[in-house]
């Protein structure tokens, strides 16, 4: 009941997108920054997330995330501003990473109370991937239906209702013993943010505004840089870094960052779908939507297949051959 609604909620919904576009007047880049600029946010808050669960109690962090995701989702569903929406985006990544990875351990042990990694993985990335599904689906019905701000408002009251629960059910005690936040190096997560919402200002308008033709793409390519140079330098010389940098060093993370980069690239294919069933077949949003629900059925037995896979030792590589032999099989 915590996990699903966290799941969901977004400051984007990707089926609503061209409504949101028409109904704000604003270019349809502002909303795809927008929507990256979640991600961003989720990125920024990961290294300071053990500190503060420390600090807080587990009630007090979850309570806080759902009233926060609440308050954010009602501000992009009544602000008239494109660039309200990228930065309560990029703040409901924040407290929706931070809750995630509150109640992820939790849910694991529910799971799999003897730490069977793979069944876990089987479970909670198929609910993960489903759930998004349903959520395009559902959320396109419903601004279908009515409008597109109704979904923020929708949203909002689910929220507010898991915060009511956490209030009654949820237990006070802390996890450790409690630990300052005076460590945590801010100016770090500033510059980290501030560099990848440039990369997402560059690789979102870049096209619109002839690449690099634009003054202002040459100057937020050349603000990436620099804010990127100088998050690296400050992570080398203080004692306490924000991110230890020096671990990307290391052959197993370079191979990792590698496959990170090509799932981004094959889950990005997705919007190449929307573009030619919208724009060359001429789909409305919602039967787009349905379109993406159909993928559902196939999750399921990727999950499937994932479990079994994993109680049989199959290797990892067998795992990403097979997925992408299905995409190219499609294709």
């Amino acid at each position: 009941m915590f996990e699903l609604p966290v799941l969901a909620a977004a400051g984007v919904y990707t089926g609503n997108m061209s409504d949101m576009v028409g109904s704000l007047g604003t270019y349809t880049e502002v909303i795809t920054m927008a929507n990256y600029a979640n991600v961003i946010g989720m990125g920024a808050v990961v290294p300071v997330i053990l500190r503060l669960e420390r600090r807080f109690r587990g009630k007090e962090l979850l309570i806080g995330c759902f009233l926060a995701l609440a308050a954010l989702s009602v501000l992009c569903a009544l602000t008239t501003e494109p660039l309200v929406i990228v930065g309560a985006s990029f703040l409901m990544g924040i407290f929706k990473m931070l809750a995630l990875l509150k109640m992820i351990p939790v849910i694991m042990f529910l799971i799999t109370p003897t730490g069977d990694r793979g069944k876990f993985y089987s479970f909670y990335y198929t609910i993960s991937i489903v759930t998004s599904q349903l959520v395009i689906w559902g959320t396109t019905g419903l601004a279908y239906q009515a409008e597109w701000q109704a979904v923020y408002f929708a949203m909002a009251g689910v929220l507010l209702i898991n915060a009511l629960l956490a209030v009654i059910f949820m237990h006070n005690k802390r996890s450790g013993r409690v630990i300052s936040l005076r460590d945590i190096d801010w100016w770090s997560m500033a510059i980290f943010a501030t560099a990848f919402l440039l990369l997402d200002y560059v690789l979102v308008f870049a096209r619109q505004q002839a690449w690099f033709a634009s003054p202002s793409i040459q100057g937020a390519a050349v603000g990436f840089v620099l804010m990127t140079g100088l998050f690296i330098w400050r992570q080398l010389t203080l004692e306490k870094p924000f991110l230890d940098v020096r671990v990307f060093r290391k052959t197993p993370v370079i191979h990792g960052l590698i496959l990170l980069l090509s799932l981004g690239v094959y889950m990005g294919t997705a919007a190449m779908q929307t573009t030619f069933t919208t724009g060359v077949l001429g789909y409305d949003n919602y039967t787009n939507a349905v379109l993406y629900a159909w993928m559902i059925p196939g999750i399921v037995i990727g999950g499937v297949m994932g479990a079994i896979g994993f109680k049989r030792g199959w290797r990892l590589k067998y795992f990403i051959f097979g997925g992408t032999s299905a995409s190219w099989s499609t294709a």
